[in-house]
């Protein structure tokens, strides 16, 4: 998960949506998660699956 939040800072999106989508499979529940995951996707544009992402939040 660290490696895809520096390589989303440093503006390496697509490289990033690798390790968070694989962090979210791994915990699917876990809000530190889900948040990158959801702002990730919207930063590549994704923007239904970001708010698919970000949704998932609401009853955590």
């Amino acid at each position: 998960m660290q490696h895809g939040i520096l390589l989303g800072l440093l503006g390496r999106h697509a490289e990033a949506a690798a390790y968070v989508n694989w962090a979210a499979q791994a915990s699917p529940t876990s809000a530190l998660v889900l948040t990158e995951q959801c702002a990730n996707l919207n930063r590549l544009g994704n923007y239904e699956e970001a708010l698919a992402a970000c949704q998932k939040l609401l009853p955590l």
